[in-house]
């Protein structure tokens, strides 16, 4: 949970300093369950220590249903 805290604390400091640069800002949440595909491929990556995916990469992705995830409650 400390590691999960220093992570969450070091996110937010990034967005303080990115938000200067714009005129303005808007933040929303976005509830987990209409964030599967992201949250699916950023897991993706972090399992197969990739950095970014390529268009065609994304196609396998949801070609073998790593999207179709459990609804978690939010």
């Amino acid at each position: 949970d400390i590691l999960d805290k220093s992570v969450r604390g070091a996110i937010i400091w990034d967005i303080q300093q990115l938000k200067r640069s714009f005129h303005s800002i808007q933040f929303k949440q976005t509830p987990r369950y209409a964030n599967i595909l992201a949250h699916s491929l950023a897991m993706d990556c972090l399992k197969n220590k990739r950095e970014s995916y390529l268009i065609g990469s994304v196609l396998v992705v949801v070609d073998n249903g790593l999207w179709r995830r459990r609804r978690e409650p939010d």
